[in-house]
């Protein structure tokens, strides 16, 4: 404790011009205060003061007190210098030197002053630090718009970039947002879809399977057809090909006639045949096939 009578009495320097002022202050304060007075010569009061009632119902809690608070409040001696011998007297409160109060308020000062002048500088230094720092935020919300041009970086060609490189990165924010959002539909409505999906299915299957069986009718309709066709196309040609017979056969047997006339004909009649045309040569072979007759 800073109150403990086993302090050693400083030697500081200042003491002797200032110990007149402080026997000044507590003979003053003695003058003052009666009590104080008494105290100091080691005589009681035989009246009780104000503050002696008022602190009556404190000394049953403050008996039941440690003895080492007791002595830490400056209350009561250690037990080392419990003796009348060393001017312990029981039941009077212990008071250190002058001395030692004295400067020990001295450094106390000091300490205070000390203190003040470091959370001066803390709060000096606390104050800068802000500063930076809302100054590091205002730079880092100019680096994050890509609406401000910002020509900082000493090349308009890299601001350039880094602006470009800025919109990219917003476009893409917002189509991965838009892709989120799709996704959630999707999901939040999979069941609707799936019925809807199935529908849609069964209704173009059925639509499918009504085209196969038109194109098969269809198909088939067309096969009777053609083989009607096919069928007419046949009996024409057989009866082509039974005409051509005909005609060939009449065709011989009309050059069997003209070799026959030529050979009953006198010579001179057949030099005349060869510059006859063919009409004239038919017109006359019937002739000669009605004489015949």
């Amino acid at each position: 404790s800073p109150y403990s009578t086993q302090l050693c009495s400083r030697k500081a320097a200042v003491w002797p011009s200032l110990q007149g002022i402080g026997s000044e202050y507590f003979e003053s304060a003695a003058v003052k205060n009666p009590r104080l007075r008494s105290l100091k010569q080691g005589i009681g009061m035989s009246y009780p003061l104000k503050s002696d009632v008022d602190m009556g119902h404190v000394q049953a809690g403050f008996s039941s007190t440690p003895e080492y608070l007791k002595e830490v409040l400056a209350t009561k001696k250690p037990k080392h210098s419990r003796s009348s011998s060393n001017g312990y007297i029981p039941g009077n409160p212990n008071y250190k030197e002058k001395e030692d109060m004295y400067d020990e308020i001295i450094e106390l000062k000091k300490t205070i002053q000390a203190q003040k002048i470091e959370r001066h500088q803390m709060k000096t230094k606390l104050r800068r630090l802000e500063e930076m720092i809302n100054r590091k935020d205002k730079q880092i919300e100019k680096l994050l718009d890509p609406f401000k041009v910002t020509v900082s970086w000493g090349d308009k060609n890299e601001a350039r970039v880094v602006n470009g490189l800025k919109q990219k990165i917003l476009k893409l924010q917002q189509l991965c947002k838009e892709r989120d959002k799709t996704i959630n539909k999707f999901q939040a409505d999979m069941k609707s879809s799936n019925l809807e999906e199935m529908k849609i299915a069964m209704e173009t299957c059925s639509e499918e399977v009504f085209n196969f069986l038109v194109l098969i009718l269809f198909q088939s309709t067309e096969s009777r057809e053609t083989q009607k066709h096919l069928k007419a196309l046949n009996a024409a040609v057989l009866r082509l090909s039974r005409t051509i017979k005909n005609l060939q056969a009449e065709n011989r047997r009309l050059k069997e006639d003209l070799d026959h006339v030529l050979c009953s004909s006198p010579s001179n009649e057949t030099e005349n045949y060869s510059e006859w045309s063919k009409p004239r040569l038919v017109r006359r072979i019937s002739e000669l096939g009605n004489v015949s007759d």
